[in-house]
């Protein structure tokens, strides 16, 4: 029997190709292993990483069946269980992984691994090459493969199961293409990656059988009925015992309107794009493409499926059918013509500007992926967190919010949200990155701090709660600075929500928040520690104004309890230059903790427009002073009256009673003394108005006044003063002008509030 020059070639031992191919093997397993042990030391994972080493974890050293508490899928019912991930996803696979990290213990031990999984999917797809293209061609496919960015982002977000699929999907393709008696054990590892792999794998041996018109029918029968059976009863017992199809998948009418969306669109435009990018230089012309339907099924039902799904793990889900198409493409053009390697070299060149490892790709997909994000976190912040988890130990129990829990996924007891019937020990949470609120770990403060937990630590937004802590907190570090902004420039930023959001090429991310009437801007509705704060504001006003025109209002309010800590009136004078940004800095205080402080910008002159670049927050430190606050027209409500932008004014034609009322704050214990400037150009009468200090919707009232005629001169602003004393926190507190009189022209043009002390303390004690 005489063999051709390919299959002589093939059957001869090691040469320089599969030296070639060792190489850029080894190569990648030492760059993401060490990328991934990067990613993992500066939090740059999210729970799904926290899934597969706990379950390992609590296997290899516990007894359990890959017990975890870090789905996601438990936000959505506000609590956190300790289930088998069996029971989430059906992945047996990672059983595999088990016995190597029960010898190697350490979370660096799952993270090389993957890379090591990854890499190895390299040899199926080498041999598959190799079959029907040579040794040559195939380490050029192969490189190809090993360099395609859907791999390298799969491969450093997180570690799900289906990191084993191209490693075992394509030995599984290559096994039955040989008839090896090996096939059926790996059909079997393939099955147990994923509940979606028999889905995958059905749909490609179909294709496989139509278009190549085997004689092998009953096996290619046995095997797609396997395939489809596995996964249909795979996903009906996971979802039977953990429901998520209704969680996560659309109806079929939200179905239909996905397709004629055209935000939907052009995202599917840019993941098509970005998937077949790599092989751009060889179009796949394979029936082989087909075997994605399953998967298209599923992005299109998939209520989360977006741009930034590039940074996720759905490469090791197509990518292992767009390189059997890509291999059939290049079979069928060597079958009718000399093949041209020069497109191949140029796709590899071009494919190193299209990796996450590349600057180019980080700087412009940036906002597109997690793997494409830099870390959420500078040094300084990263020791922060070190420090705080120094202090919880090894057997407590814990509640760490996303992605701090990454780092105490090794043991039994670490949850992502409130455990249902367990008091943890201590909680843990971040306030500057915004999984605060998305896993809801501003209700998870609340509570915590409503059932009894103390703070035991903080240090740069870092809080650790303790079960029953009395004693004195260890702040540790001051919060150093959160940038906010209307568009952030990364993931990881900050968003203020806007009424509007405009491209503005002089601001800083380009965006700015604009606003013509009422409020221009409010959020981020942040949770802050007690202490001094620093806030800047970057913001361009544009319009005609006089400079004694009040034009807008910045202030520092939590929302949810109607607390007020800083008002800044902008004036016409404050304004350096029409139309260009400026600084607006002022410093506030807060009393406790705070869940939603926002910075708000509120326009309050007719015919301008605010802008806001950002707004920086900085603690000074962990000091409390006290209150004072200017309250200008805008905070009160009129009723006999009219607001003229920079005051309120009552003419006679407004009639007798109530002229203004408000703001209805929250205010703490302590003393405090109001002033009101008035300014009254002309009464007939000689009682003018009563002022007074009301809570309790105004029924109680804690001190009053009647102005009279004599005690103004007319045409001219002067002050008037109230004070009063709180022993206990106060939530509507409202300062007020009634009983104005009928033939009364009078002004109003601010309310100045100030603390001047606590029931313990003197005035002069304090403002000393």
């Amino acid at each position: 029997m005489v063999l051709d020059k390919r299959e002589l070639k093939s059957k001869m031992p090691l040469n320089k190709y599969h030296l070639i191919i060792a190489l850029e093997m080894a190569l990648s397993v030492f760059i993401f292993s060490h990328l991934l042990i990067q990613r993992y030391y500066s939090f740059a994972f999210c729970e799904d990483l926290g899934e597969t080493i706990q379950a390992i974890h609590t296997t290899a050293f516990h007894g359990l069946l890959l017990h975890e508490a870090f789905s996601s899928l438990f936000i959505q019912f506000n609590e956190s269980r300790m289930v088998s991930y069996l029971t989430i996803h059906f992945s047996p696979v990672l059983l595999l992984l088990v016995p190597i990290y029960y010898l190697l213990p350490r979370t660096e031990t799952i993270l090389i691994l993957k890379s090591i999984v990854t890499a190895l999917s390299a040899i199926p797809a080498y041999l598959l090459a190799r079959r029907h293209l040579g040794d040559k061609v195939a380490t050029l496919t192969t490189s190809i493969y090993l360099l395609n960015p859907s791999l390298h982002a799969s491969t450093l977000a997180n570690w799900p199961p289906v990191t084993f699929l191209p490693l075992f999907l394509l030995l599984t393709v290559y096994l039955f293409e040989t008839k090896s008696k090996l096939f059926w054990p790996l059909l079997a590892l393939t099955l147990a990656v994923h509940e979606f792999a028999g889905l995958l794998l059905a749909t490609y041996f179909l294709i496989d059988y139509v278009i190549g018109k085997r004689a092998r029918a009953r096996l290619y029968l046995a095997v797609i009925t396997i395939a489809f059976a596995w996964s249909i009863s795979a996903f009906s017992i996971c979802n039977a015992l953990c429901p998520r199809a209704g969680i996560y998948t659309l109806s079929l009418s939200e179905m239909m309107s996905r397709l004629i969306s055209p935000t939907f669109i052009l995202q599917g435009a840019f993941l098509v794009t970005y998937a077949l990018a790599p092989f751009g230089f060889l179009p796949l012309r394979s029936w082989y493409i087909f075997s994605l339907l399953p998967y298209i099924a599923w992005g299109i039902s998939f209520k989360y499926l977006d741009i930034t799904s590039i940074g996720w793990h759905h490469g090791f889900y197509y990518l292992p059918f767009l390189y059997t198409a890509f291999i059939d493409s290049l079979k069928k053009k060597s079958s009718k013509e000399k093949l041209n390697k020069k497109p191949l070299i140029v796709s590899i060149l071009s494919l190193t500007l299209l990796t996450p490892l590349s600057p180019f790709a980080s700087h412009f997909l940036g906002p597109m992926g997690i793997a494409y994000s830099q870390s959420p976190y500078d040094e300084e912040h990263l020791r922060a967190i070190d420090e705080i988890l120094s202090l919880v130990p090894q057997d407590a129990v814990i509640v760490a919010q996303t992605p701090i829990a990454i780092r105490l996924a090794n043991r039994l007891h670490t949850y992502i949200y409130m455990p249902k019937g367990i008091d943890p020990d201590f909680i843990v949470m971040d306030f500057t990155h915004p999984l605060f609120k998305t896993h809801k770990f501003d209700i998870v403060m609340n509570e915590a701090l409503r059932r009894g937990y103390g703070v035991y630590a903080l240090a740069d937004g870092v809080l650790l709660l303790k079960a029953n802590y009395t004693g004195d907190p260890l702040f540790l570090k001051p919060l150093r600075s959160v940038t906010t902004s209307a568009s952030p420039k990364t993931y990881w930023s900050w968003v203020v929500t806007s009424s509007s959001a405009v491209y503005d090429p002089a601001s800083s991310s380009k965006f700015a928040a604009c606003g013509k009437s009422d409020f221009a801007w409010f959020g981020p509705y942040m949770p802050l520690a007690p202490g001094t704060y620093e806030v800047t504001y970057r913001i361009k006003i544009e319009g005609n104004y006089g400079k004694e025109e009040l034009l807008a209002v910045l202030d520092v309010v939590d929302v949810a309890s109607r607390a007020l800590f800083k008002v800044i009136p902008v004036y016409g004078g404050d304004v350096p230059r029409v139309g260009e940004y400026f600084n607006v800095t002022s410093k506030f205080s807060l009393d406790s903790f705070y869940t939603d402080v926002g910075f708000r910008g509120l326009v309050v002159r007719e015919g301008i427009t605010l802008y806001l670049d950002y707004i920086i927050i900085r603690q000074l430190d962990f000091a409390v002073h006290p209150l004072k606050l200017l309250l200008p027209p805008p905070y009160f409500a009129v009723e006999h009256g009219t607001n003229a932008g920079s005051f309120l004014i009552h003419e006679p034609v407004h009639g007798e009673g109530t002229f203004w009322f408000g703001p209805y704050i929250r205010l703490p214990p302590g003393k405090y003394r109001v002033i009101f400037l008035l300014r009254l150009d002309s009464a007939l009468t000689d009682h003018i108005i009563d002022l007074d200090v009301a809570c309790n919707l105004g029924k109680v009232v804690l001190n009053k006044t009647s102005l009279y005629k004599n005690n103004f001169t007319l045409g001219v602003w002067s002050s008037r003063t109230l004070t009063f004393s709180l022993r206990e926190t106060v939530y509507d507190l409202g300062f007020r002008g009634v009983n104005v009189k009928r033939d009364v022209y009078l002004s109003l043009m601010l309310v100045e509030l100030i603390q001047v002390g606590n029931e313990e303390a003197s005035a002069t004690d304090v403002l000393a």
